[in-house]
């Protein structure tokens, strides 16, 4: 019987494709919420309790995996990097099985999540703030989960050395 492994290339770009598609599922998901928020003139939408789980289950996933990278670095890390770049190489670095911080690809699809996750955390809670009686659940769901796992990230990214 062999012991066999997939290669490391391979799993990497599994990694990445999963990643892709979770943040492109969550941004679709919570897209529709949005779409139905704004189309809604004197009922909040009714949208499947499903669609709720699920899409404020995705935001979840996405948020405490980010707060759990942004706050998980060694003291001893100081460079000249800017604190963005260095927490985009460290979600590369956690979601690759190689230290492949230094490709592209993958810097530009961690700073693609980080930089959707934050927008559609800040905008569901403008929009449940400003629409409080017409928003969507999932818009809720992802504003309370973006607001409690927002304090974790902006404290380890303020934390971190330089």
């Amino acid at each position: 019987m062999s012991n066999t492994t997939l290669p490391s290339a391979f799993i990497n770009r599994l990694k990445g494709t999963l990643t892709a598609i979770t943040v492109i599922g969550f941004l679709i998901l919570v897209g529709y919420a949005f779409w139905e928020t704004f189309q809604a003139e004197t009922t909040k939408p009714n949208l499947n309790p499903a669609y709720t789980y699920v899409s404020s289950g995705i935001s979840s996933l996405i948020g405490g995996y980010y707060a759990q990278v942004f706050t998980d670095k060694s003291p001893n890390e100081a460079t000249d990097e800017s604190l963005l770049f260095s927490n985009a190489k460290a979600l590369t670095d956690s979601t690759t099985t190689t230290n492949s911080s230094g490709s592209r690809t993958y810097i530009f699809l961690a700073e693609f999540a980080i930089a959707a996750y934050a927008f559609v955390g800040v905008a569901s809670i403008v929009v449940w703030i400003s629409k409080p009686d017409l928003v969507a659940d999932p818009i809720k769901g992802t504003a309370t989960t973006f607001t409690g796992l927002a304090f974790p990230m902006v404290r380890g990214y303020i934390n971190q050395s330089r």
